[in-house]
Order: C-alpha cells, then sequence, then structure tokens
C-alpha cells in the first residue's frame, strides 16, 4: 500500500507534488479545528453555567444560613428588650423564601419541603416571642421552646444540606473542566506530533525529488562546460545543492576579489605615482562632496620656487626626488585628515577642515619653514610659495580654489617664499 502511494506521488507533476503539503495542513487543520471548538464549546457551556447558576446559587444559600441565625438572635433580643418592634418581619422571611425559589430555579432542585419547615419555624418563633413580650413573663413554654428549637434545627440542616451538595457540584463541574481542558491540552500536543511527522516525510519526498533534478541540472552544466563527461549518482551528503553552494561560494569569492583588484585600481587612479599624494582626479570628486555637504575648509595652495631652475641645473630625477621630499614635508606638517594633493607639476594644494584663516596662514608658515630649514640632496636651498583662501559654503569650491590661485600669485609677485591670504 505504502509503495503505491509513493509510486502514485513519483508520477504527480511538480505543481502537484508542491501543493500535497498545503492540501494536508488544510485538512488536518480543519479536523483539529472541528475538535477543539466543540470541546471548547462543551467547556464554554460548563463554565456559563458554573457562573451564572452554581455560584449565586451558593451565594443564596450561604446568604440563608446567615439570615436564619440573625432570625434567631433577633428573636432573642425581643424577648429579652421586650420590644415586639425588633422582631423579624414578613418582608425578611420573603427573602429566605425567594432565595430557596431563586435556587430551585437554577439548579432545579425542590425546595417546597425546606420552605414549609421554614414558614413552621418562622410562624412559630414569632407567635411565642410575641406572647412572651406581651405577657412579660414566661409560663409554662418550656414544650414550645423545645418544639422551636427542634424547627431550628431541621430548617438549618436543610440550609447546609443545600450548600454542600451546590458546593459538591461545583467542584465536579470544575474538575470536569480541567479534565477537558487537559484532553484538549493532549490532543494538540498528538496533533503537532502526527502534523510534524507526516510533513517531515512528504517534505522528504519532495527533497528527493528535488535532489534528482538538481543532480541532473548539474550534471548537464558540468558536462557541458568539459567538467565532467559522464553522469554519476551523488550520494545524499555530497549532493549537487551542496556543489552548487560551492560553485555559488566560488564565485562570490572571485566577486569580491574582482572588487578588491577593482578599489585597488582605483585608489591606483586617485594617487599621484610619484608623491603617492592624492591627485586632481581624486580631489574633482572631492570637491563634489564639499559642495554637496557645505562644510567649511581652508584652502591652501603652494608652487615650489623656480623649480623649472632646479630641474635644468641638476636634472630631472633630482627634481623629482625634491617633490618626494616636498611631499613627505607637507603630510608631516597637516593633520590625519586634512587632504593633501599633487595640483600638478610642483603645485600642491592643502584642504584643511573647519579652520579659520588664521589657522591656515599658521599651517602655512608651519610649512614654509620647515621646507627653508630643510636640507634636500645635491639643493642647498628650496622655498615655496602659498596663498590662501577660505571656503564657507557660500561659492563653489573651485571659486575659492581659484581665489587661493591668486594669493599664489601674489606672493610670488611680492617675493616668493611667503604666504599670502585672499579675503574674498
Amino acid at each position: 500500500m505504502i509503495r503505491k502511494l509513493i509510486l502514485s506521488y513519483k508520477n504527480l507533476a511538480l505543481f502537484k507534488k508542491l501543493s500535497i503539503p498545503s492540501l494536508f495542513s488544510l485538512v488536518l487543520g480543519a479536523l483539529f479545528t472541528f475538535v477543539i471548538v466543540m470541546q471548547v464549546e462543551d467547556i464554554k457551556k460548563q463554565s456559563i453555567f458554573l457562573e451564572k447558576n452554581l455560584i449565586p446559587s451558593l451565594e443564596y444559600a450561604t446568604n440563608n444560613i446567615t439570615l436564619l441565625k440573625k432570625f434567631s438572635e433577633n428573636f432573642t433580643f425581643a424577648i429579652l428588650a421586650s420590644e415586639k418592634d425588633m422582631l423579624p418581619t414578613q418582608l425578611q422571611e420573603k427573602i429566605i423564601i425567594q432565595n430557596l425559589n431563586t435556587i430551585e430555579k437554577k439548579l432545579t432542585i425542590n425546595t417546597k419541603q425546606i420552605q414549609q419547615n421554614f414558614q413552621l419555624y418562622f410562624k412559630a418563633s414569632y407567635h411565642q416571642a410575641s406572647q412572651i413580650i406581651k405577657l412579660n413573663e414566661f409560663k409554662n413554654n418550656n414544650n414550645e421552646l423545645e418544639h422551636i428549637l427542634m424547627l431550628y434545627k431541621n430548617v438549618n440542616i436543610d440550609f447546609i444540606t443545600i450548600k454542600k451538595e451546590i458546593k459538591d457540584e461545583i467542584a465536579i463541574l470544575t474538575q470536569n473542566i480541567q479534565i477537558h481542558s487537559m484532553q484538549i491540552i493532549y490532543f494538540t500536543l498528538f496533533v503537532i506530533l502526527f502534523f510534524t511527522i507526516s510533513l517531515t516525510f512528504i517534505t522528504y519526498l519532495i527533497y528527493s525529488d528535488f535532489n534528482k533534478r538538481f543532480s541532473s541540472l548539474g550534471n548537464a552544466l558540468e558536462t557541458l562546460t568539459n567538467k565532467k563527461q559522464k553522469y554519476t549518482k551523488l550520494s545524499l551528503y555530497n549532493d549537487e545543492l551542496s556543489l552548487l553552494s560551492q560553485d555559488i561560494d566560488i564565485a562570490l569569492q572571485e566577486f569580491e576579489n574582482l572588487e578588491n583588484e577593482k578599489n585597488k585600481i582605483e585608489q591606483i587612479a586617485q594617487r599621484d605615482p610619484l608623491t603617492s599624494l592624492y591627485n586632481r582626479l581624486f580631489l574633482n570628486n572631492f570637491f563634489k562632496e564639499i559642495n554637496e555637504k557645505q562644510q567649511p575648509y581652508a584652502v591652501i595652495l603652494l608652487d615650489i620656487d623656480h623649480f623649472k631652475v632646479i630641474n635644468d641645473t641638476y636634472g630631472h630625477q633630482v627634481g623629482d626626488s625634491v617633490l618626494v621630499a616636498f611631499a613627505k614635508i607637507l603630510e608631516s606638517k597637516t593633520r590625519t585628515h586634512d587632504i593633501v594633493v599633487r595640483w600638478g607639476g610642483e603645485e600642491f594644494l592643502v584642504l584643511i577642515q573647519n579652520a579659520t584663516l588664521q589657522g591656515a596662514y599658521d599651517t602655512a608658515q608651519k610649512i614654509r619653514i620647515a621646507i627653508e630649514n630643510n636640507v634636500f640632496n645635491s639643493i642647498d636651498k628650496v622655498t615655496a610659495s602659498f596663498g590662501i583662501a577660505l571656503y564657507d559654503g557660500s561659492h563653489e569650491i573651485t571659486t575659492v580654489v581659484k581665489n587661493a590661485d591668486d594669493a599664489l600669485y601674489k606672493a610670488k609677485h611680492n617675493g616668493r617664499n611667503r604666504v599670502e591670504i585672499n579675503n574674498n
């Protein structure tokens, strides 16, 4: 039987195979819901009966016992005080009768005989108390008092019995509710276990089917790429899904390597090959960020004085060494988050974040003095001229660079080896 079911399942279309878990869950869920609803309805009915009938009836029964005791005390107090007005009234008598009628209505308990016994006790007690108060003395009343006492005990026993019956019924009903609740819990656990086992079995069948499909696909792909010409059945722990995952991991690793190479190439493209400083390509991209964020920057544009003479006199190799040494001085005299750029040829640009004109001027002077005091190989002395402008977001950064360039031209015109500020 099981083999036939498995064979029938294997012959199903892929869509039908995938729909089996959903249909199975739907049918089992409907049955489970129906059983649970029936159990819950039964518990609900019992709870309503407990809340609306048993508990109020227990309160009425308890109230009757209390009232009966109070009546007995009132008769005694009235006799001792010789006050007929202190005797219980018929209205108070009706309260107990109403309580008994309510209990009879809610629980279908016959209370007629109990009502009659209570009325006999009430009338006898009332009559005897009235006579004693009227005559203001006891005369041959022993038999009557014993009769009244017997009636009181019988009624009290009846009230206590009713209360006990109600409490017993409450206990039985509460136990039934607990039993039904436990049955729901056990049934739920059973259904969950059965549901889990069944779905696991169905999932295994679907997995086996998909594993064969992926194995065939993997075999075709490997044949296509000349990795393997002959298909070999794979074990469960070395299936095509695992191999495909490994291929994906390899592809992702290669992609990551390509990304790293791309980043390296981009970094190389943004660096000056001689001085390793940022180049103009990087600065153009950085200018876009500055214009968007409008962060304040001080721009220092500097140029090596008479650099053409150095090249012509000592050769380009010495000139290159001067540029390298010059770049190292710039990096050493600026902060790590400042931007140092080889602007072109012997020109350099420094961007100082959150700087005032005075702060930029002090930095430029520090750089100028360090260059002037530095000993360059084969060269007695190298100096530089500086132009400073401030970017506050009110103009384009390129305009501010133009202002710094004007200040640099002014420094050269005024004798070189100096710092000039463009206040515009």
